[in-house]
C-alpha cells in the first residue's frame, strides 16, 4: 500500500480489505470516530427505514442493533432526520453502520485516543502559519516552504501617526492572506494559553514535532511564543498598540516568498490595546516558570497598554481610504476592558483591577460563547478558574452562570432534530459551535458533571462530520475534508492535498463571497471552491477553539496514552471527479431524457460512484465511468450531487444546481401550471374535469412564460380554457420578440370555476421556444392551452387507408361546403364550425357515423373570415381542418 496521509483512521484503514461505501452522504457520523464513553448518534438523511445494526469490521458480526429515532425535518437543512443512537457501543474497535435496505456509513473507530491526532495537527496548523519563517521538511514535510515576509522594514502609516519604518518580523499570519492581526490574535492566544492553564499536562514537549520540541518546553507554549514576540514588535512606546500588519490591498494567490509588496503597520485603537494587554497579562504568569525574565517584560507591557487605555478609551479603528485588508472593526471596548482587567488581576493581584471588575460585577457572567469582537466570556472563564481574590460570592456567579449557559446548550442539542446547539451560520460558524464546545468544557472543570464533557464532544462531531454537508471540515482528518481552502499557500503551493489540521470557517448563510452555492439551506451553505472566503477560509480564531475542545476531549474521555504523530511526507488524494452533465445552472426540459453522466479517476482505483438527487440516494456505479438517466421529478431547482470514492474510502463530491423545467409538446395540451417562469402567478386546484392546478385570480400585469416543442411549423388552433365570475378579461400570447400572436377577450362564464373553450389561429415555427402568455385586464382562471395543427384543406381520396379526419371543399368556400369524414366511433359524431375569435357559428349532428360525406349549408348571415371546423366524437375532439368564407 503506498504512503499516505495519516488521517487519525489510518491504522484502521492499513488493516482493512478494500472497501466500497453506501450512502455515506446519507449516514452523518464522526468520520474518525467516538470514545467508549462518549454519546454516539449519527444523523440520518431522508430514510424510511426505522432500525439499524452496528457491524464490527474485524468479523461482520452484529455487535449491536437498536431502532431509529422518529422522523424529524431540520429546517436549516431542508432534510428529514432520523437519530441513530449507539451510545451502548463502549469496546473499542472499527465498526460501521447498516441500515437494512438504505445503506451502510464509513468506518469509525471506538477508541480511547481517537481525537487526539486531530488535536495535535490542529495546533501544529499554527506552526505552518508562521510568517518570516522558513518551513524545513523535518517538521513540515510535504509542505515544507521557504520563508516569506521579513517585516524588518514595515512602513508606519499614516493611520498611526508616526511615519518611518519599524522591524515586526515573526508571529502567523492571520487567515487564507498574508496579513498580521493584533485584535484577532487576542481570542486566539487566550483560547490556547487557557487550555494549557487547565490541561498543563497535554501538547507536552516534542508531541507535535515543530522546531522548539526538545526544550523542555510545552509544545503549546512554544508555538504560542512565536506569536507573542511578533506582538512585542507591535506595541509604540506610550504603550499604545498597532492595529495590523499588511500590505494596503490583498494580494493574489502566491507562495509567502512571492508576495514581496510592501508591507505596513497600520493603525492603533483601544480594542487593540486592551486585547494586547489581557495576552501579555495571560503570558506573563504562564511562562514565569520558564523565562522569569520574558515573563516580567510581558507583565509591564500589558500594564503599560492598560494605562494607555484608560486614557483613551475610545479609539476605534477604521480603514483608511488606501487600505483594503481585513479591519476586525470593533466600536465597543466594554468587553476589553472587563477581559484586560480580569487576566490583569489572576496574574498582578493589584486593587486596581479588582476594583474595576467589581464596579462591573453584573457584567461578569458566561452567558454566550466569546468571539474575536466579544471578549467578556473569556474574563468569565479565567475568573471561574484561575486563582484570585474575588469574593466567594461573585465567584459562584460566576462558575453558576458557565454551568447555566451549558445547561442551555444541552438543551438545545436534546430537542434538535440534528443534535446541535443554537449557534447559527455565518461567516466563520465553526468556531462558533468549537467555542460552545470549549464552554461545555469548562461547565466540566467547573462542575465535573460528565454532561458537559459529553455535549463537548457532540460538538466535535458536528465539526468532524455530522453535519448537513457531509464534510468533515478539518483538512486529513476524516474521509470528505476540504481540499480547496481560501488560503494563498495552499492555493499556490501546486500539492493537491492542504495542510493538515486546519478547520474550515464552515457553513455561511450570507455567503458573501458570490460563488456558485448549490444549497441555500443555511446549515448547507458551504462549498469546498478557492474562491469562498465567506465558507472555506481559515482563521487562526477558528483553529484555537478547535484546538481547545479536541484536546479538551481527549484529555477527559481519553486514555493519555501515546500516539505516533508523524510528519507526512507524502498524501493520498481523493478521486478527482468530472461531471459532463448536468452543468451548474442547467435547465433540462421534460421533453427530453435528464442524463447523469461523468468520469472519476484515482491512482488507487475507483471503489464506487454514487448519485443523489436533492440529497436522497437514486443509483450508483462500481467503476469510474457513469451515465444515468434520471425518473421524471417535479419541475424546478434540484442539485445532483455525485460522489466517488477511491479503495480507501477517501471522497471526492460535485454538486450542481439545475433546473427540470416542463415543455409543452406541440400539438397537445399544456398545463397552465406547467410554466417555466412567471410574475404574480397563484394557483389553485381545480374543479374542471381531469383535476389537478389552474391559474387563478389573474390581474392586470401578470404573465407566464411556456417552453413548448414545436414538432412542424404550420398553422395550429390554439384552445384556451377559462373561467371567470366577472368578466371583462384580455390575455395575449406573444413571442420574447414581442410578436402579438393572439389576442383574445374573456367573457363571463357564470363563475371561477365553470369553464369554457375560446379559441384562436396561430403560426408555430417547428422548434423549441418561448412563449408568454400575458394578462392585458384580469378577473378571470385558465386550465389549460390546447394546440391543435390545422391540416392542409384538401379532398380525402383514400379514406379507408387513413385514420379517423376531415376535410372540406371547395375551401375557400361561399355559402356551401361538403364534408367528408371519417370516424370509427360506434357514438354520434359532432361536426361544430367556430369563428376566428372561438366562437360558435353552427353545429350538425350525426347519429350514424362511419366514412362517407355530407353537404352543409352555413347560415347565410355567416361573415367573410377564416374559421375552424372541428369533429367531436363522445365529446372529444377528433380532427379539425381551417378554412376560409368568401362573400
Amino acid at each position: 500500500m503506498k504512503n499516505f496521509l495519516l488521517r487519525g483512521i489510518t491504522a484502521l484503514l492499513i488493516t482493512l480489505p478494500l472497501i466500497s461505501f453506501s450512502q455515506y452522504n446519507s449516514i452523518r457520523i464522526n468520520q474518525l470516530g467516538y470514545y467508549p464513553d462518549a454519546n454516539k448518534i449519527a444523523v440520518v438523511v431522508n430514510s424510511g427505514a426505522t432500525g439499524f445494526e452496528i457491524i464490527d469490521e474485524d468479523d461482520g458480526s452484529v455487535v449491536l442493533t437498536g431502532d431509529l429515532g422518529q422522523q424529524r425535518y431540520w429546517s436549516d437543512a431542508g432534510d428529514s432526520v432520523r437519530l441513530c443512537d449507539f451510545s451502548g457501543l463502549t469496546t473499542p474497535g472499527t465498526y460501521r453502520i447498516n441500515i437494512p435496505g438504505f445503506g451502510e456509513s464509513y468506518p469509525f473507530g471506538v477508541s480511547n485516543t481517537v481525537l487526539r491526532k486531530a488535536a495535535y495537527a490542529s495546533l501544529k496548523s499554527y506552526y505552518y502559519q508562521r510568517c518570516s519563517y522558513e518551513l524545513l521538511p523535518d517538521y513540515a514535510g510535504l509542505w515544507a516552504r521557504a520563508a516569506g515576509h521579513p517585516d524588518t522594514n514595515c512602513v508606519l502609516h499614516s493611520s498611526t501617526g508616526k511615519s518611518g519604518t519599524i522591524s515586526s518580523p515573526g508571529g502567523w499570519y492571520d487567515a487564507g492572506d498574508y496579513g498580521k492581526y493584533v485584535i484577532n490574535a487576542g481570542i486566539s492566544v487566550a483560547t490556547l494559553l487557557s487550555y494549557y492553564e487547565n490541561f498543563n499536562n497535554y501538547f507536552e514537549d516534542s508531541s507535535i514535532l515543530i522546531p522548539e520540541s526538545g526544550n523542555g518546553l510545552n509544545d503549546l507554549l512554544d508555538e504560542v511564543k512565536y506569536e507573542l514576540d511578533w506582538l512585542k514588535t507591535m506595541q509604540d512606546e506610550d504603550g499604545s498598540v498597532f492595529v495590523k500588519l499588511t500590505t494596503l490591498n490583498f494580494q493574489g494567490f502566491i507562495m509567502p516568498s512571492a508576495a514581496t509588496a510592501t508591507r505596513y503597520v497600520i493603525g492603533k485603537s483601544t480594542p487593540a490595546a486592551l486585547d494586547f494587554a489581557a495576552m501579555m497579562a495571560m503570558a506573563g504568569r504562564i511562562y514565569q516558570d520558564h523565562d522569569p525574565e520574558y515573563a516580567s517584560d510581558c507583565i509591564s507591557r500589558a500594564a503599560n497598554a492598560w494605562t494607555w487605555a484608560q486614557a483613551n478609551p475610545s479609539i476605534y479603528f477604521r480603514n483608511p481610504s488606501d487600505v483594503s485588508t481585513g479591519e476586525y472593526g470593533d466600536n465597543n471596548a466594554s468587553d476589553e476592558f472587563i477581559w484586560a482587567a480580569a487576566e490583569l488581576y489572576i496574574t498582578t493581584g493589584d486593587d486596581e483591577y479588582k476594583t474595576y471588575l467589581e464596579s462591573k460585577s453584573g457584567s461578569l457572567k458566561y452567558q454566550s460563547a466569546p468571539g474575536w469582537p466579544n471578549v467578556q466570556p473569556l474574563a468569565s472563564l479565567s475568573l471561574a478558574t484561575r486563582p484570585n481574590g474575588l469574593s466567594e460570592s461573585l465567584l459562584t456567579t460566576i462558575r453558576n452562570s458557565i454551568t447555566s449557559t451549558g445547561d442551555k446548550w444541552i438543551g438545545q442539542i436534546s430537542t434538535s432534530p440534528s443534535r446541535l446547539p443554537s449557534f447559527g451560520y455565518y461567516w466563520g460558524s465553526n468556531s462558533g459551535i468549537a467555542n460552545m464546545g470549549v464552554g461545555l468544557v469548562y461547565a466540566w472543570i467547573v462542575s465535573g458533571d460528565e454532561k458537559y464533557i459529553k455535549a463537548a464532544a457532540e460538538c466535535a462531531d458536528y465539526l468532524l462530520g455530522k453535519n448537513a454537508t457531509g464534510f468533515s471540515f478539518v483538512s486529513s482528518y476524516g474521509y470528505k475534508t476540504p481540499m480547496n481552502f481560501h488560503h494563498r499557500p495552499s492555493g499556490a503551493d501546486g500539492i493537491t492535498q492542504p495542510v493538515p489540521g486546519f478547520v474550515a470557517g464552515g457553513p455561511n448563510k450570507d455567503k458573501q463571497d458570490n460563488q456558485d452555492y448549490p444549497f441555500d439551506k443555511p446549515a448547507k451553505s458551504y462549498v469546498d471552491v478557492v474562491g469562498s472566503y465567506a465558507s472555506n477560509e481559515v482563521c487562526i480564531n477558528w483553529n484555537s477553539p478547535l484546538t481547545a475542545l479536541l484536546a479538551g476531549v481527549d484529555a477527559v474521555l481519553g486514555d493519555g496514552s501515546s500516539v505516533d504523530f508523524e510528519v507526512p511526507v507524502s498524501a493520498n488524494n481523493p478521486p478527482i471527479l468530472s461531471v459532463s452533465s448536468p452543468s451548474s445552472g442547467a435547465k433540462i426540459g421534460s421533453d427530453e431524457p435528464f442524463i447523469v453522466n461523468g468520469t472519476a479517476s484515482d491512482p488507487d482505483g475507483i471503489s464506487r460512484v454514487e448519485l443523489y438527487i436533492d440529497a436522497r440516494y437514486m443509483n450508483d456505479s462500481g467503476t469510474g465511468t457513469f451515465e444515468w438517466t434520471v425518473d421524471p421529478i417535479s419541475f424546478g431547482e434540484h442539485t445532483a450531487t455525485l460522489v466517488a470514492y477511491d479503495v480507501y474510502g477517501l471522497a471526492r463530491d460535485v454538486t450542481r444546481t439545475f433546473n427540470y423545467v416542463p415543455v409543452g409538446v406541440v400539438p397537445g395540451i399544456v398545463e397552465a401550471e406547467y410554466y417555466s417562469n412567471m410574475s404574480g402567478i397563484t394557483t389553485q386546484e381545480t374543479s374542471d374535469e381531469g383535476g389537478g392546478m389552474n391559474l387563478t385570480s389573474l390581474q392586470a400585469g401578470d404573465w407566464a412564460d411556456y417552453t413548448l416543442n414545436v414538432a412542424e411549423t404550420g398553422f395550429y388552433r390554439i384552445e384556451y380554457r377559462v373561467a371567470s365570475s366577472a368578466g371583462g378579461g384580455k390575455l395575449e400570447l406573444k413571442k420574447p420578440t414581442q410578436l402579438v400572436l393572439s389576442t383574445m377577450e374573456i367573457e363571463a362564464t357564470g363563475g371561477s370555476q365553470v369553464w369554457t373553450t375560446i379559441a384562436d389561429t396561430i403560426e408555430l415555427t417547428g422548434t423549441k421556444q418561448n412563449l408568454r402568455l400575458s394578462v392585458i385586464s384580469g378577473g378571470w382562471n385558465i386550465n389549460w392551452l390546447n394546440f391543435v395543427k390545422i391540416e392542409d384543406p384538401t379532398a380525402i381520396e383514400d379514406l379507408e387507408a387513413q385514420g379517423p379526419g376531415i376535410s372540406v371543399f371547395p375551401n375557400p368556400f361561399i355559402n356551401e361546403l361538403t364534408v367528408s369524414y371519417r370516424l370509427q366511433d360506434p357514438g354520434p359524431v359532432d361536426f361544430i364550425l367556430f369563428d376566428s375569435g372561438g366562437r360558435l357559428a353552427a353545429r350538425i349532428r350525426l347519429e350514424k357515423p362511419g366514412t362517407g360525406k355530407f353537404s352543409w349549408e352555413t347560415p347565410g348571415n355567416l361573415p367573410a373570415g377564416s374559421y375552424h371546423l372541428m369533429m367531436y366524437s363522445s365529446g372529444r375532439r377528433i380532427s379539425s381542418v381551417s378554412i376560409l368564407k368568401t362573400d
